[in-house]
């Protein structure tokens, strides 16, 4: 995993619990994971890593606006809102 240090982050480590390491390192072994697992032949593990976060990234920002969403639910309703959310797979 030397070799990999530097470009996931394990270099930057600067925290000072033990949670904190468990965290980084949790993170940074996901990070690994995504960029392998949409790995193609020929790509650069930089570009592979750079598909994943294009791939992640909109997913969880859609994830924690739904989160917000649902958590106001009741403010929402009471000024004249209301709240659904549908999602098609196609």
């Amino acid at each position: 995993m030397a070799p990999y240090k530097h470009q996931f982050g394990l270099a930057q480590f600067a925290l000072r619990t033990a949670t904190g390491l468990d965290r980084w390192v949790l993170l940074v072994l996901l990070a690994w994971t995504l960029a392998i697992l949409h790995r193609e032949s020929g790509m650069t593990l930089e570009a592979c890593a750079a598909l994943a976060l294009m791939t992640v990234v909109p997913d969880v920002h859609l994830n924690r606006l739904l989160q917000t969403f649902f958590k106001n639910a009741e403010f929402l309703h009471q000024h004249g809102y209301s709240l659904r959310y549908a999602r098609c797979n196609s």
